[in-house]
């Protein structure tokens, strides 16, 4: 979510990140170069400046660098849910050939 001072909050999403900034794609609005943002990453919100923008992408530069931790936290993908295992189907254990 990035949002301007006074204005309704947009959904974004991150291309790539770093601890100094970042490139998001905004599809919602536009939003002008020189604008103060703010990008809200779950409960870490960081304030930043629209250095760029070209077709829909935006290119960000935070106020104050992030902390590694929060970086590798952000960047850290979704965790996905295991595979059933051969011979379980429905919760129920079926034979293995050997």
């Amino acid at each position: 979510m990035i949002s301007s001072y006074g204005k309704k909050p947009v959904s974004a999403a991150i291309q790539n990140i770093s601890t100094r900034g970042a490139m998001i794609h905004v599809a919602d609005a536009p939003i002008p170069r020189g604008e103060e943002v703010v990008l809200s990453i779950g409960t870490t919100a960081i304030v930043a400046t629209v250095m760029w923008t070209r077709d829909g992408l935006i290119g960000l530069s935070f106020h104050r660098p992030i902390d590694e931790a929060d970086l590798a936290r952000i960047q850290k993908p979704a965790r996905k849910p295991p595979s059933t295992p051969p011979g379980l189907r429905d919760g129920s254990l079926t034979a293995l050939a050997r």
